[in-house]
């Protein structure tokens, strides 16, 4: 959508207009379901959480300034309700955490680009699902949204240096998991 279509889209949106906003709805439903899906295990909490994010955006809609993408813009209001969940939800508020302190991430590891290339998204979107709570929320903020380990600590309560355990453990988490999904695949495929 080009910026003028844009531009026309929130105003109608702004105006009340239900066309305008089905059709930023439509427009963005995917995006917005992906960006949920990756932080619950189901579908269904990823509608829930990507129709509380629709709900923020409309009634927020008028504090969009213009500056910067709008499309990041939402996606930010998708990844911070997905964070609020998480923390009533999933985290309950739980101080428990494993302070690592001293952590230095070390020599890092490549998965080896074929075996990503041919991995099916589904499959890996189910792996990175399956990831114990936290890891699967410092993975998705560090890898999808770019957030610095000091930003995801300050957004789920953990400092720096556990926030790069948790992207590390997961890592190797998902490093050993498409491993063993290569091996599965070369034994079906002999």
């Amino acid at each position: 959508m080009d910026e003028n279509g844009e531009f026309e889209l929130i105003q109608g949106c702004l105006k009340g207009d239900a066309q305008s906003q089905e059709r930023l709805y439509k427009t963005h439903y995917n995006t917005l379901l992906k960006i949920c899906a990756r932080y619950v295990t189901n579908l269904t909490d990823a509608e829930s959480l990507m129709n509380d994010s629709f709900l923020k955006i409309f009634s927020n809609l008028h504090s969009y300034l213009g500056k910067g993408s709008f499309e990041g813009w939402m996606k930010r209001i998708a990844v911070n309700t997905c964070l609020d969940h998480l923390r009533t939800k999933e985290f309950g508020f739980s101080r428990k955490v494993v302070e690592m302190k001293d952590f230095h991430s070390g020599a890092g590891f490549h998965l080896e680009d074929d075996i990503i290339q041919n991995l099916e998204f589904n499959a890996l979107l189910v792996m990175i699902q399956a990831l114990p709570g936290k890891m699967k929320v410092v993975f998705n903020l560090y890898i999808f949204e770019n957030y610095s380990h000091k930003e995801i600590g300050k957004a789920i309560g953990i400092t720096e240096n556990t926030s790069q355990w948790y992207l590390h453990q997961a890592r190797k988490t998902l490093q050993e998991k498409i491993k063993n999904k290569a091996k599965l695949r070369s034994a079906v495929n002999l």
